[in-house]
């Protein structure tokens, strides 16, 4: 590997690259959603309801308590569109890069609180403590911190919202960054108590069933009949399923991009054949065999892809790292990767290239040099399974010794 560092250097980088591709699509598909479903709590919601009318608020509400391990409350949502910033089309308002945003093109799902919600915390600015509008006609609301710097928006921004018919304008007040993995309702636009109840609205919860929460599922449905309830875990599964029909795509197109690799390899042996055969003939004139010569070249082949499988371990391991902290999971060291990736090189590399190897030209070639000639009667060393019974050179037919005296 050394005498041939630019080809083996190729050969390294490329079986790398491959085999951390493999291994980061592999820890995506199966590794971080179970990760980050085990980081969350217990309790933690994996049903919601929506579509709550006010009517069945308590019915709904006394269905839940009685069943469910943990619950988030009803939350009132109104829903309505953002139609004017300070008066101005969001459009004109807003960023240039933020004109097709999604939060202009739909309706927004606004509630009340007249406390802060589970999950949210106060960034800039404070809490409303009124319930009532201000003398112009607006009154407070807290924005979601993301939005608002998508939006540019900022405290004492105007907002206007067309709800039905009717419009009603809301001054930020305060800004929020939200939890969204606390799988709690959570809004973008809250009003105080007071502003939002005379338009139509309807009610929205989360909660956490046990297993064995079928029953009160289905008395729900029979109950309420309007009531839509989502399966968090369902969803999950079908992530899950989504996330393996795109990895397995990708690793079929990384298996022809791993068959590149193993042509770069032949492209290689097959420069390097020369090298090859007059190293050992020249190991032969020393005394080696074919099963020593054999053992060097699946030893050479075995170390690049160990070599290359340590690098690709290393390689997966800095990007799962990174995708971690993007996401915000606890990161943590993949040992079982560390050990198999080396073991698959070292098979893989080292099989493939002795194969490939092993070629017509590749065994027992030697090359002839016209500037080189031997003593005459000069000995062939014995080979592999010959006996050392004086046979010169000129004797021996398909060996070709490289000529040991300058002219």
């Amino acid at each position: 590997m050394a005498r041939r560092r630019t080809a083996s250097l190729g050969q390294l980088l490329a079986f790398s690259v491959t085999f951390a591709a493999m291994a980061i699509i592999a820890l995506v598909r199966g590794d971080l959603l179970t990760t980050w479903q085990a980081q969350l709590p217990v309790d933690t919601p994996n049903y919601f309801a929506i579509n709550i009318q006010p009517q069945e608020r308590a019915g709904v509400e006394t269905l839940i308590e009685d069943a469910a391990d943990s619950a988030s409350g009803l939350y009132p949502m109104v829903r309505g569109r953002l139609t004017a910033i300070d008066g101005e089309p969001p459009t004109q308002r807003v960023p240039e890069e933020s004109r097709n945003d999604g939060a202009l093109r739909r309706d927004l799902n606004l509630t009340w609180r007249a406390a802060l919600p589970e999950g949210n915390r106060i960034t800039e600015g404070r809490w409303f403590d009124t319930d009532a509008a201000s003398g112009d006609g607006a009154v407070p609301i807290s924005v979601e911190e993301e939005l608002a710097g998508r939006l540019g928006l900022s405290l004492g921004d105007e907002m206007t919202f067309t709800i039905g018919s009717d419009s009603i304008t809301g001054r930020i007040t305060s800004l929020r960054h939200l939890d969204w993995e606390s799988f709690q309702p959570n809004f973008f636009i809250i009003f105080p108590p007071g502003a939002l109840e005379g338009f139509g609205h309807s009610y929205i919860t989360s909660f956490h069933l046990p297993d064995g929460g079928n029953p009160l599922l289905g008395e729900m449905v029979q109950r309420y009949p309007g009531v839509s309830v989502l399966n968090v875990e369902a969803l999950l599964e079908q992530v899950r399923g989504i996330l393996g029909q795109v990895t397995r795509a990708i690793e079929f197109v990384l298996g022809f991009v791993l068959l590149a690799g193993v042509s770069v390899l032949y492209a290689a042996l097959t420069a390097s054949r020369p090298a090859r055969a007059h190293e050992g003939a020249l190991l032969r004139v020393f005394g080696a065999g074919n099963r020593t010569l054999s053992r060097m070249q699946l030893a050479e082949f075995s170390l690049l892809g160990l070599v290359s499988g340590l690098l690709g371990a290393a390689l997966a391991e800095a990007a799962a790292l990174g995708i971690y902290g993007w996401l915000g999971l606890v990161p943590r060291m993949h040992w079982l990767m560390w050990g198999i990736m080396p073991l698959l090189g070292a098979m893989l590399v080292g099989g493939v290239g002795f194969l490939l190897s092993r070629g017509p030209a590749g065994r027992r070639q030697w090359p002839a040099c016209d500037y080189w000639e031997r003593p005459e009667g000069s000995m062939i060393p014995p080979q592999d399974g010959e006996s050392d019974g004086g046979e010169t050179a000129d004797d021996a037919p398909g060996y070709v010794l490289p000529r040991l005296k300058p002219r």
